[in-house]
């Protein structure tokens, strides 16, 4: 049997998954197959990590059937590239808020370090919204960033600049929020 004993198992593997996963096949019970063999007494492909064992002991991504849930398939986004995508695109709302702040300390980028910390937010801005945009739809990904960015930018003005706060002006950055909920809501 093939396991993490096994000197093909692949160099990405860890130790203590190797460790891990030898005790597991070791521990035959009886009625029961090892873990790395599939239902049908094979055993894995020699790639991947632990996860590819499991799966392949439970028949869960593997020749077509159903994978763990956490997973996609047939190109569809799964439950943790979804979680993975929403967190990088409040990143992203945030390194907005940051670049619009700097921006404005910049004077017109006449100010070394203002200018420095913008270009620097834009870019990690931009990049975390171009990665979340592979797994969200544009509409949602564009419409949450730049909501964050305007209501963060909004909050900023009032407490670093000291804008005015009229309640017109409150009303409407509580709309962009609903809103944002909203749009959040309806994204499948």
């Amino acid at each position: 049997m093939k396991g993490a004993s096994d000197p093909a198992a692949p160099a990405i593997w860890g130790q203590r998954d190797r460790m891990r996963l030898s005790q597991i096949c070791g521990r035959r019970r009886p009625g029961r197959t090892a873990l790395a063999e599939g239902k049908d007494g094979t055993t894995p492909p020699a790639t991947g990590h632990l996860i590819v064992a499991i799966q392949y002991q439970y028949g869960l991504g593997v020749r077509g059937s159903n994978p763990l849930p956490w997973q996609g398939n047939s190109g569809h986004p799964g439950l943790m590239e979804k979680l993975m995508a929403w967190i990088a695109l409040i990143v992203a709302g945030v390194f907005e808020i940051i670049w619009a702040t700097a921006m404005k300390q910049s004077e017109g980028f006449t100010r070394l370090w203002p200018t420095v910390v913008t270009l620097v937010a834009v870019t990690i801005s931009f990049g975390l919204l171009l990665w979340s945009m592979r797994t969200l739809p544009l509409g949602t990904a564009y419409a949450v960033w730049t909501g964050i960015g305007a209501v963060g930018a909004f909050l900023a003005g009032i407490l670093i600049f000291g804008e005015a706060a009229s309640p017109s002006r409150i009303i409407a950055a509580l709309l962009i929020l609903a809103g944002l909920v909203i749009m959040k809501s309806a994204t499948t």
